[in-house]
């Protein structure tokens, strides 16, 4: 039983297709240190932001195209709203649409 249980949960992360920001290195001194980035399912049109620290723009590349593997198909999507980069307590942000703060840089969300 317990065998079938892991086996179950092993086969569940493996074809996980969600990304998100947890792990990764938010941390930024300005703006234009921090990268945007898409979370949510690789394998849906979302246009769900978040930022993450520019060091980690290669493993947050290689860590999509790998669950991008597992999509059945990829979508072609419509653009999201622009997206504006904030280093807020020494924390990369990204936000949408109007709330976007003046002083911040903008950006194109990384796939």
């Amino acid at each position: 039983m317990r065998r079938a249980i892991l086996l179950a949960l092993m086969l569940a992360a493996c074809g996980n297709t969600d990304m998100s920001v947890d792990g990764y290195d938010q941390t930024c001194e300005i703006a234009n240190t921090c990268r945007a980035v898409y979370v949510g399912d690789v394998c849906e049109c979302e246009c769900d932001i978040d930022a993450i620290s520019y060091t980690e723009t290669t493993r947050w590349a290689a860590e999509r195209s790998r669950k991008q593997r597992r999509c059945d198909e990829l979508r072609s999507c419509a653009p999201c709203p622009s997206i504006t980069l904030d280093c807020v307590d020494q924390t990369c942000v990204a936000e949408t649409g109007s709330g976007a703060g003046a002083a911040s840089d903008t950006a194109s969300a990384s796939e």
